[in-house]
């Protein structure tokens, strides 16, 4: 019966010992490794080679202070900011971006979207840009190389924030244009990043 009684007093210490601390922080989802992948889509038009997909991302660090301190009345449509969440949680954050590239009659093309997201296990926000800019750090127009044209149609996104059982999406679509043989040429086409509260990502 003795040891009984010792047994569950070290029971009850240890519980205590392990317990997490009154006004504590919730446990974090933890980092998420950066990854990069890249698919083969079908060519939109004729003239058109196999298109490249890459998809890439950053490992997530903790958001410091000073980005906090930037980024923190990022706001939620409860009404809660992004500096507020972090009393209660830790704030992870990481880049990506996303480009395609193939050749169209022969003349190669590129175009690329890049964005930073926060998130904390229960929402994603996109990275504030300047402090000021809450349409946030979502760019497209990253083209390069010689003979053709990108015009960025529209660069949207969707869910900003994203809680638990929806997502962040991001989106390029854009039109590519050249001149082949004194003929105009061109190729619509779209890419999508998305982003989920558990600090997931991926082309969509």
């Amino acid at each position: 019966m003795r040891y009984a009684r010792v047994l569950l007093c070290f029971f009850a210490a240890l519980a205590l010992i392990t317990a997490p601390a009154a006004g504590a922080k919730n446990d974090p989802p933890g980092q998420v490794k950066g990854s990069k992948k890249v698919e083969q889509l079908p060519p939109s038009v004729l003239g058109e080679s196999i298109v490249l997909l890459t998809s890439e991302s950053t490992d997530s660090t903790v958001a410091g202070e000073a980005q906090l301190a930037e980024d923190g009345n990022l706001r939620a449509a409860d009404g809660t900011t992004l500096q507020q969440a972090a009393l209660a949680s830790t704030i992870w954050y990481f880049t990506w971006r996303q480009w395609m590239e193939s050749l169209l009659w022969g003349i190669p093309w590129r175009e690329e979207h890049r964005g930073g997201v926060y998130y904390n296990g229960s929402a994603v926000w996109v990275k504030a840009r300047f402090g000021w800019d809450t349409s946030g750090y979502h760019r497209c127009g990253y083209n390069s190389g010689i003979g053709f044209t990108v015009n960025v149609e529209s660069c949207w996104k969707t869910g900003d924030p994203a809680f638990v059982g929806s997502r962040l999406t991001n989106g390029d679509h854009f039109k590519v244009s050249a001149l082949f043989k004194g003929f105009p040429i061109s190729a619509t086409h779209e890419m999508r990043y998305c982003v989920w509260p558990s600090g997931a990502s991926r082309g969509c």
